[in-house]
């Protein structure tokens, strides 16, 4: 395996570059963070979303686009996540790089840092341009609208507001709101730009440019940057333990209804562990949850497991008729059971083959190995090398999975319930 480079051409900023020549691509990414603060969330991917569309140079997204697509397809994207408690606004540049394009690159380069440093502002820069700002408002409005079909994310993010009582900065979700948008000030987005450049930290992540044209020149172009002195200070959101189960539900004039359970981790079994159990458990097509919940009873539309090792949770989500929701629940609580007593070795090395393949398949996408350096540079204990990741499932045992089934606690529940009108 490639190890990254890490350079640290200023205080406050951090290069991480895989200098590999797997891919036909540049893949750069512009990574500010700072701590999530609840009140930030929608303009900071409000002002994600300007950025990425229009410039100074490019004042429409039209003219931005005709720009890109003469960069033999250039993209550009932006976006907010939340990383624990802190808030990532992403810029990123995917652009071809081979002897043909080379002559590309530099232009498509250009492009990335005129949308950082020379933003749509009006003409004595204190406001963002009106009717930019109007569009980007209209189509974060639309989205949000959007989502109020979407009940299985409805539902699961009232789950997230359930077990965030303690955290309410991370009540809402990394796109924000429609209330928080509707309070939203033209001078706040330009006051969350220059925090942007002059309190964020920036981690730069780059995937390509194995011949190191490119990467030895960045420092030279942050000139304008001024992160703060400060660092970044991941905090362990993992949650209490509770004597009482978490619950709520809404009652609305819809088909089908929402189920979503929360069990706790325990943090004495490794995140191996956890992932070989989720995957027997719900991850896949072949897990117990679909094999008898939705094939065998047809008790559920759909119905699945994750997990979410930042508040060392395993959600378990599914689409089902109001009517079945205590006999889906039941049938929940009889397949954790079977986990830990049920003779499942097939099925447990499925889960290992899977996990082993889909890391596999991540590893040929661009996309993944910059968010494995994101995730390198926030969190060191992160494995990068794959033949590491395949050794730690391999040596993970049933018996252990069984345990940990055991162990899991029932934490919270939401239910989204279907009301026939």
């Amino acid at each position: 395996m490639i190890k990254p480079q890490v350079l640290h051409p200023k205080q406050g900023v951090e290069i991480w570059w895989l200098p590999t020549n797997q891919f036909s691509v540049l893949r750069l990414e512009f990574n500010f963070v700072t701590p999530q603060r609840y009140q930030n969330t929608t303009q900071r991917r409000l002002l994600a979303n300007l950025l990425q569309r229009s410039s100074a140079v490019y004042p429409t997204q039209a003219q931005l686009a005709r720009k890109l697509s003469i960069l033999y397809g250039t993209e550009i994207n932006g976006k907010t996540t939340i990383f624990q408690n802190l808030n990532l606004l992403s810029l990123s540049l995917t652009t071809p790089d081979n002897d043909m394009t080379k002559a590309f690159v530099d232009s498509a380069l250009a492009v990335l840092f005129q949308l950082i440093q020379q933003p749509n502002l009006n003409a004595d820069g204190s406001l963002f341009d009106s009717k930019a700002l109007a569009l980007e408002r209209t189509n974060l409005r639309n989205l949000y609208h959007s989502l109020q079909d979407n009940y299985a994310l409805r539902a699961s993010l009232q789950l997230q507001q359930l077990l965030a009582q303690a955290r309410p900065e991370l009540k809402v979700p990394a796109f924000g709101n429609e209330q928080q948008l509707d309070l939203i000030q033209n001078h706040q987005l330009v006051e969350q730009y220059q925090q942007l450049l002059q309190q964020d930290q920036l981690i730069i992540t780059v995937v390509g440019d194995y011949q190191a044209k490119i990467v030895p020149m960045l420092a030279e172009q942050l000139t304008f940057l001024k992160p703060a002195q400060q660092s970044i200070v991941l905090e362990d959101l993992t949650l209490p333990a509770r004597a009482q189960i978490l619950s709520a539900q809404n009652v609305e004039n819809i088909q089908q209804s929402q189920l979503v359970l929360a069990y706790q981790l325990t943090a004495q079994h490794s995140k191996n562990v956890w992932r070989i159990l989720n995957m027997m458990l719900g991850g896949d097509d072949q897990s117990l949850l679909f094999q008898e919940v939705r094939e065998k009873n047809g008790m559920a539309y759909s119905i699945y497991s994750n997990l979410n090792f930042t508040q060392g949770i395993l959600k378990i989500q599914a689409g089902v008729d109001e009517a079945k929701l205590s006999v889906v629940k039941d049938l929940v609580a009889q397949q954790l059971e079977q986990l830990q007593t049920k003779d499942l070795v097939h099925l447990f090395s499925h889960a290992q083959l899977v996990l082993i393949n889909q890391r596999l398949i991540d590893s040929d996408s661009v996309d993944q190995q910059a968010d494995r350096l994101l995730l390198k540079a926030l969190k060191p204990q992160a494995v990068l090398d794959d033949d590491q990741f395949i050794l730690a499932i391999q040596q993970v045992t049933f018996p252990q999975v069984q345990q940990a089934a055991a162990d899991l606690k029932f934490y919270a529940q939401y239910q989204l319930i279907g009301a026939k009108p």
